[in-house]
């Protein structure tokens, strides 16, 4: 590579380390998990959970639905979302965008079978009591009501998050292109 090609991808590297191309990435797949979306598609939702049945009340007869029915599994505190992040390393003639954060997130990403039992919770009060991991009846919780067993593991379909959309990657490409156009102007 001639001194002078040397000086030009340096400084279009230097620009779009400056522009920090993987932060804005990683804001894309931060607005795509909000979204429910990625570049295969929607994201598939929690499923719907019901427990037992409601004795008394005006709403006796009624099945107890999870609080988490049809949610968002990769924003249900904020925390996994706040967790990842972005950065820009330099690799000789390109940059590299490294995106990081909790493990459970590539689970997500993939997919995965649990083997059980797993405690599932319909209120949260079971979710917050339980996460000790202590045995549920004796913390208070009824089962059907508070929350459910899954004896035989559970199935958590693949949420590919870190996969861009067309959106994501023409923004990406349009910052792209402007950092450079900045460099060559210096």
């Amino acid at each position: 590579m001639s001194d002078r090609s040397k000086r030009i991808t340096k400084r279009i590297n230097d620009a779009l380390i400056e522009a920090d191309v993987g932060f804005a990435f990683v804001q894309g797949l931060k607005k795509n998990i909000t979204k429910g979306v990625t570049g295969e598609g929607a994201m598939k939702p929690l499923k719907d959970i019901t427990g037992g049945t409601r004795k008394r009340g005006k709403r006796a007869g009624e099945k107890y639905q999870s609080y988490r029915n049809g949610g968002k599994p990769l924003r249900n505190t904020g925390e996994s979302l706040n967790d990842i992040s972005g950065t820009t390393i330099p690799l000789g003639g390109a940059v590299e965008i490294t995106v990081r954060g909790p493990i459970h997130m590539m689970w997500q990403h993939h997919g995965f079978k649990t083997q059980g039992p797993n405690f599932i919770p319909l209120t949260r009060k079971a979710a917050r009591t339980h996460r000790t991991g202590a045995n549920p009846v004796a913390e208070g919780l009824k089962p059907g009501k508070d929350y459910i067993m899954a004896w035989s593991g559970v199935d958590v379909p693949a949420r590919p998050w870190m996969t861009p959309t067309k959106e994501n990657l023409e923004d990406l490409g349009d910052l792209v292109a402007k950092a450079i156009r900045r460099s060559m102007m210096k």
